[in-house]
């Protein structure tokens, strides 16, 4: 019986797996029951949980009506990732033992919530002993960052005009020091946009 060479066995089992991401667990249990040239085989595997982790993106709703990081998250889902960029890696034990002691939250109610977050790209886990670790796929700071960028992203096809309007009244009640931060950003932002549209010196003695 005549038998596909290994590289080609292997390389059908890897296009099989990438059809579906949520396959890739599967793909590398067969990559393991192949024998690859030293070194392959976990070059192949990264690359195929690198693809399925760069498929899962953030998800969020943005609720105007709420305040700060109650505008995207959940009250529950808040309380957590405050208790995680501050300590970092925690079980949900953990996370209960952070609480105040006057917050009535259960342990399946954590569980239940941190599985969601994982979901939504917010957390990513792993297995130590029987009990899961999760942490912040972003830190505070990058969190912002892209949560912003997406708000601004969707207030601006809705109605650029308009947000930008009541945005700068609303810089107009802020104190001078910001006023001063955001007059330099968009001058040095206006700065470069000309720099990048003059043509280069060459094109001009021409």
């Amino acid at each position: 019986m005549y038998k596909l060479p290994l590289h080609i066995l292997h390389y059908v089992e890897y296009n099989k797996s990438q059809r579906n991401p949520n396959s890739v667990l599967k793909h590398n249990a067969v990559c393991n029951r192949i024998p690859l040239a030293k070194g392959l085989r976990e070059k192949i595997t990264h690359f195929s949980t690198k693809r399925a982790s760069m498929s899962k993106e953030l998800k969020f709703n943005f609720n105007p009506f709420k305040e700060g990081l109650n505008h995207v998250l959940g009250t529950l889902e808040t309380d957590i990732m405050e208790v995680l960029w501050k300590q970092g890696e925690s079980s949900v034990k953990d996370i209960l033992d952070a609480f105040p002691a006057d917050k009535d939250i259960s342990y399946s109610a954590v569980i239940t919530v941190t599985n969601r977050m994982t979901k939504k790209g917010l957390l990513k886990k792993r297995k130590m002993g029987k009990a899961y670790l999760y942490n912040p796929i972003y830190d505070k700071e990058r969190f912002y960052e892209i949560v912003s960028k997406k708000v601004v992203d969707g207030i601006s096809g809705f109605s650029l005009k308009s947000a930008m309007v009541h945005f700068v009244d609303y810089m107009s009640h802020t104190d001078q020091e910001k006023m001063e931060y955001f007059s330099k950003l968009i001058e040095s932002k206006r700065q470069k946009q000309l720099i990048q549209k003059e043509p280069p010196e060459n094109t001009k003695k021409r």
